[in-house]
């Protein structure tokens, strides 16, 4: 997540893979990401400076560490392409339910539609 963050998506897919490797499962990683992208949005929204994380981090419910690490990762998007992620992102998980498409090659293909 820290690497999507950052729109490093090379090292993501890196990680990813790594991930996999790792017997990690592609629904853990999913929803990582979904968790990620969601927190993203959420202090996003909540229009209070950068330096004022504990604030946001009371508005939101969320631990203070990751409202500051998700404010400082707010600068590398637009509002417009975190709710393309999020979009992106329900959108799979439908297919890979209704579609029967495989999650991992999914998700793997959503890194490399983002780089």
């Amino acid at each position: 997540t820290d690497a999507l963050g950052v729109k490093n998506f090379k090292t993501a897919f890196i990680l990813y893979h790594k991930a996999l490797l790792n017997g990690v499962s592609p629904e853990e990683i999913f929803w990582k990401l979904v968790w990620h992208v969601k927190n993203l949005l959420l202090t996003r929204n909540c229009a209070a400076p950068a330096s004022n994380y504990n604030n946001v981090a009371k508005l939101t419910g969320l631990h203070p560490y990751v409202a500051k690490k998700c404010l400082s990762m707010n600068r590398f998007f637009s509002d417009l392409e975190l709710w393309r992620y999020s979009r992106a992102l329900v959108n799979l998980w439908h297919e890979s339910k209704t579609r029967k498409k495989d999650l991992a090659f999914s998700i793997e293909r959503l890194f490399l539609s983002l780089s």
